[in-house]
């Protein structure tokens, strides 16, 4: 579909062997790829080498650097921290759009290296927050998870906002006896 005039009849422009067609709106004569809109939009890399990227990103569970990319796949610096960018942007979008639905078990965690207050652990401690959600199985097996960062502390308005946010509104949660995470039908979320 052209992203101008929303026409469905086209025309192939082949520019040469070794690229890929570009596409011409018939109404409007609007030439597009297909590649844009995308993380590869306008890329002089061949998409082996980015679906190559993507995959060692994903895979990699301590986190692949641009430095190590570079290496692994023999680009300058600047294209590897683009395209390193890129896919983080585009995996974090994805991650922000997923909502946890059926049970989802709720918790709170503490973050944070050396505390710089008291030294308490747990509630009221200066380490950054974090709300935890599991989608479990039938079975009590974790299936899908969200970590969502709170900067202001877990204050029960701030927690409510991530449900809403991350669970769907047919999903049954539970928590533990916390009172920010304390058990409501999502029917109820935001009333007292």
């Amino acid at each position: 579909m052209c992203p101008k005039r929303q026409g469905t009849t086209y025309w192939t422009i082949q520019r040469s062997n070794r690229t890929a067609p570009w596409y011409e709106c018939t109404a409007g004569h609007h030439q597009s790829s297909v590649t844009a809109g995308t993380i590869f939009h306008r890329t002089k890399l061949p998409l082996r080498v980015w679906f190559l990227a993507i995959f060692l990103i994903a895979v990699d569970k301590g986190g692949k650097s641009a430095l190590a990319l570079s290496r692994e796949l023999d680009l300058r610096y600047d294209a590897a921290w683009l395209m390193h960018h890129k896919i983080q942007q585009a995996m974090q979008d994805r991650n922000a759009r997923y909502q946890l639905g059926g049970l989802v078990e709720l918790d709170d965690a503490y973050f944070g290296g050396v505390s710089h207050g008291t030294g308490k652990r747990g509630r009221g401690t200066d380490q950054d927050s974090v709300v935890i959600g599991v989608s479990l199985n039938a079975q009590d097996h974790p299936r899908y998870v969200f970590l969502q960062a709170e900067p202001n502390n877990l204050q029960t308005d701030t927690v409510l906002d991530v449900l809403r946010r991350r669970v769907e509104n047919q999903g049954v949660w539970r928590s533990d006896s916390a009172a920010v995470l304390c058990h409501r039908s999502p029917a109820t979320w935001g009333e007292p």
